[in-house]
């Protein structure tokens, strides 16, 4: 009887490769894969610090428009007050700028304008969201900018136009 499929004689036989051989190539994979990781891990840090800062600066542009359209909905007035700090003596995972110096609200009226605040003070004009960390300080940062007609526009002052989401 005749065999339609045989296998050929050295695929039964053991591998006959030395031992210093198989160590090579294990110290070369490794080799390989720290490279890999060296080059990635930063990568990856830079990655995931910029989407805690989109995050923050999202979180805080849905805190405005709901004070906002409180505002509308309830017919009053809502103030949104922010808290900036300095990230130097906290150590907080993010840094606010506000500006103008010294505005810390935003009044909206029953339209959901940006109106004057009652205490006199400067109201928002725009807030920088950057790291905390001083080794990531201006790397990674977006802009709030909040018009007197209400509108809230996110956008990253280290693009230039027309790219999107420039300032």
């Amino acid at each position: 009887m005749r065999q339609l499929h045989s296998r050929p004689p050295h695929a039964t036989q053991p591998s006959q490769q030395s031992p210093g051989w198989r160590q090579l190539k294990l110290i070369l994979g490794l080799l390989f894969s720290t490279a890999l990781l060296v080059v990635v891990l930063p990568l990856f840090d830079a990655f995931l610090l910029e989407a805690e800062v989109d995050s923050a600066s999202r979180t805080l542009m849905r805190e405005i428009a709901q004070a906002r359209l409180s505002a509308i909905a309830g017919n009053r007035r809502v103030q949104w007050i922010v808290y900036p700090y300095n990230p130097n003596t906290t150590g907080g995972p993010m840094a606010l700028e506000v500006s103008p110096n010294g505005a810390s609200e935003v009044t909206f009226n029953v339209l959901g304008w940006s109106v004057a605040n009652a205490d006199g003070t400067p109201t928002i004009a725009s807030i920088d969201v950057q790291p905390g960390s001083w080794l990531h300080k201006g790397l990674h940062r977006r802009r709030l900018i909040l018009s007197s007609a209400g509108s809230i526009v996110l956008c990253d002052p280290g693009r230039k136009r027309p790219l999107p989401f420039s300032c």
